[in-house]
């Protein structure tokens, strides 16, 4: 036997999925390109029938002011906590920005940006929307791992070294973090 997801959206190109449901609905919240601009949508999770056209709901607009110059679709994912707080990273002037937006309040909630950190890629929120880790590539080309307490803005540096460390995950209870890298068995 075999199995086929079924298909949820549709047209355009969509990127780096992140599942949110609360005591109302579940969705998915995945960045798109379908109106020419690159945009964070949410959409929810239905199956679509062949005729059936995708419903999806603008969160955030890119590339029409500074303040979300650039989206990394191929590059940087998205996350959402329990409870409704979307974490992404955009192009802003000079170096990247991170966001949290509160799907409840429909607006962005915090926004920041580090001296020293020119991209800021993957981000992944905790459960409790308390802490953020990300990918942040310094001046000096390095790739490394921060961890934003966002309730104290307090920024940590996880690792130090020249290995490549990307697409971090907290876990579930705030206690760890998974990462790909390309350190050897020596390194």
């Amino acid at each position: 036997s075999y199995f086929i997801d079924p298909t949820i959206v549709r047209e355009g190109f969509n990127f780096k999925p992140a599942f949110y449901g609360d005591e109302k609905d579940s969705c998915v919240i995945f960045y798109t390109n379908r109106t020419g601009y690159s945009e964070i949508v949410k959409a929810p999770i239905r199956q679509l029938d062949f005729k059936d056209k995708t419903e999806t709901k603008t969160i955030i607009q890119g590339e029409k002011n500074k303040d979300f110059e650039a989206f990394h679709l191929f590059t940087s994912g998205l996350d959402v906590s329990n409870n409704g707080q979307l974490v992404f990273s955009v192009k802003s002037s000079e170096s990247d920005k991170v966001y949290i937006y509160d799907l409840k309040q429909e607006k962005i909630i915090k926004e920041r940006r580090w001296e020293g950190i020119i991209a800021a890629q993957s981000p992944s929120i905790s459960a409790d929307g308390s802490k953020v880790v990300f990918n942040g590539i310094t001046f000096r080309g390095q790739s490394d791992l921060f961890l934003w307490d966002v309730e104290q803005d307090l920024l940590t540096r996880l690792t130090d070294d020249i290995f490549l460390d990307d697409q971090p995950d907290i876990s579930p209870d705030g206690d760890w973090v998974t990462f790909v890298s390309d350190r050897t068995e020596y390194g």
